[in-house]
């Protein structure tokens, strides 16, 4: 039977030797025998990539399973080291290790061979324990594991591979009653690979919650520009400097804010206000044109340019550190410029910017390698456009009382009927004064007439109208648009809430099919609009924008005190449509807001 044991366990051993020849590590197993028994060993552990510099990099496992009537007390294990890329001497500091973390004393120095490796690419490991040490006595029928841990120094070439080999014989116990246990005959074990990188890598990458395109209001601290990730791949890894370019929308850039700072979690790391750079190297120029950012004009810097000539914030004793493996997420904020055009401010209404983050000029290094580590990736924020003051919308679905519900048409004649409710509400940055509103009606089999909108004393501020295109045809498909434009434009001041409905009359009767026993059922549905784009001219007059746009607002810039009341109010290019206007829940303004239905 024992026979049969052993034959089956050199079977296991020719396979797996195998596997390991057709390119795949697996763990290795062998047999140090005696005619009484025999001690199986294996080596394991998983392969892993590291960087110059490491120190305590687990190089293979040993483990030991005494198949003997009695005990095995292990003195010494040699094991050869095998490079491919770089000559042996860069390694250092070989330590064997029992499975709970305690260091196995030697008699020997266990890198004696390894530090004469100057021009050869294998080394050996000799392991003599120390008798007065731990013993690593092995019970009958036990099992004992042990692994052996190196460190690597900077400089060794890039993707060198290492591993272990145990050759025959290179492994010895104590004799018990004169018999020190026998090998007989096998191939190698082979440990699992470890490969040397030169240095690490750095990965960033916009934050999935990185605010969308937006309207941003201005005179306003801590808006949320942009939240940027950031990986340390193979070794901690210390940020010194990160480039953060301005993007110009509509004319506009770095001159829309006045200070931007970076957070780290709640911590500030560091604030600069954007300057124009007009001596930025033909490097950088070539590189944004290559990646399609020729409209980049500006970048935050703390007045200095580095040797590279990248820019960028200098983060000095500020340093971000970024463990291994671990993602930190930075926070940029931006303070915006007064929009006050009236005044002559350097922000202006309708122009915006973006922000964009180069990885090939960021600096960043490697606190094992103390190389400059690549950076993979880059990262951009979305685009804002400034404003005086912004409007935010509580669609009828939004509102948290005052919606309209929907529900029955009732037959007959019901005057001044509730349709459609909003909420507008102006930023505390500046009041606001809307021109105009349009809703989709869908009007099946009932008669609709004398639409209006009201504020929450019920005064009518404005009257609806049917919008059709050159053709006669109505827009927007099969739905009627109801254009409604106020008397004059409707004033929100700064910081408050003005809750609009739409109201009209609202006929069921025989005549419109509504009524009828035979009536084949009547639907009357309403949504609010927005726009799909930007007007041509942004910001415009008011007739500008009027031609092409379903939401009209202006924040005043040009009239910022008399208001409505300044008699060039609807001829100032201050009006803009809801293209990217945002909701109280932080989404923009669809083009289409969920319908109010009613049904018969």
């Amino acid at each position: 039977m024992k026979r049969l044991i052993v034959m089956a366990m050199l079977l296991t051993l020719v396979s797996s030797s195998c596997a390991a020849q057709r390119g795949h590590w697996k763990p290795t197993t062998r047999q140090y025998r005696s005619p009484q028994g025999f001690v199986q060993v294996s080596l394991g552990g998983v392969e892993q990539t590291v960087v110059a510099g490491s120190r305590n990099i687990r190089l293979t496992w040993l483990n030991f399973s005494n198949h003997y009537d009695w005990g095995q007390d292990i003195t010494s294990i040699r094991l050869r080291v095998e490079t491919d890329g770089d000559v042996v001497n860069w390694l250092h500091d070989f330590s064997l290790y029992t499975d709970d973390g305690r260091q196995l004393r030697t008699t020997n120095d266990p890198d004696a061979d390894i530090a004469a490796g100057v021009d050869r690419e294998y080394g050996w490991v000799q392991f003599d324990l120390d008798p007065d040490g731990i013993p690593q006595f092995i019970d009958s029928d036990g099992k004992l594991s042990l692994y052996v841990t190196f460190g690597v120094s900077p400089g060794i070439n890039d993707n060198t591979s290492i591993k272990a080999v145990l050759h025959l014989r290179q492994i010895t116990f104590k004799p018990v009653d004169r018999r020190p246990a026998r090998i007989t005959p096998a191939r190698r074990l082979v440990g699992p690979v470890v490969t040397v990188l030169e240095k690490g890598h750095l990965s960033i990458s916009k934050k999935v919650d990185t605010p969308n395109h937006s309207l941003l209001p201005g005179s306003t601290n801590g808006i949320t520009a942009m939240r940027l990730n950031l990986l340390a791949i193979h070794e901690n890894i210390w940020l010194e400097t990160l480039p953060v370019y301005f993007g110009k929308l509509n004319d506009g850039g770095p001159d829309q804010v006045r200070l931007l700072s970076i957070y780290r979690d709640a911590e500030l790391i560091i604030q600069n206000e954007p300057t124009m750079m007009d001596n930025v190297s033909d490097a950088v120029f070539d590189y944004l044109r290559r990646t399609g950012r020729d409209d980049i004009i500006a970048r935050i810097e703390a007045g200095y340019i580095p040797t590279n000539a990248s820019g960028g914030i200098d983060l000095g004793s500020r340093s971000i550190f970024l463990p291994q493996d671990e993602v930190v997420t930075l926070t940029i904020k931006v303070d915006t410029s007064d929009s006050n055009q009236r005044l002559g401010s350097i922000g202006e209404s309708g122009q915006g910017f973006n922000l964009y983050i180069p990885g090939e000029e960021i600096i960043a290094k490697g606190e094992l390698s103390g190389r400059t580590v690549e950076v993979v990736d880059e990262a951009s924020s979305s685009d804002f456009h400034l404003f005086r003051s912004v409007p935010y919308v509580a669609t009828n679905d939004l509102l948290s009382s005052g919606g309209v519900p929907g529900g029955t048409i009732a037959a007959g004649i019901e005057q001044i009927k509730p349709l459609y409710a909003f909420g507008i509400t102006a930023d505390s940055s500046g009041d606001l004064g809307l021109g105009r509103l349009s809703f989709a009606v869908r009007a099946d089999n009932v008669g609709l007439g004398n639409l209006q909108v009201i504020d929450q004393l019920g005064q009518v501020i404005g009257e609806g109208f049917v919008a059709e295109n050159p053709d006669g045809e109505f827009i927007l498909d099969d739905d009627t648009v109801v254009v409604v434009d106020f008397f004059e434009p409707y004033t929100v001041p700064a910081g408050t809430t003005k809750v609009l409905t739409l109201v009209a009359d609202i006929e069921c009767t025989q005549a419109n099919g509504c009524a009828s026993s035979n009536s084949e059922g009547s639907v009357l549905s309403v949504q609010l609009l927005g726009d799909p784009a930007f007007p041509e001219l942004l910001p415009g007059t008011y007739n500008e924008v009027a031609g092409q746009s379903w939401f009209i607002w202006t924040d005043f810039t040009w009239t910022p005190v008399l208001q409505i009341a300044h008699e060039d109010v609807l001829t100032m290019p201050q009006w803009t449509n809801g293209y990217r206007v945002m909701t109280f829940i932080g989404n923009t303004l669809p083009p289409r807001s969920t319908p109010v239905t009613f049904l018969r």
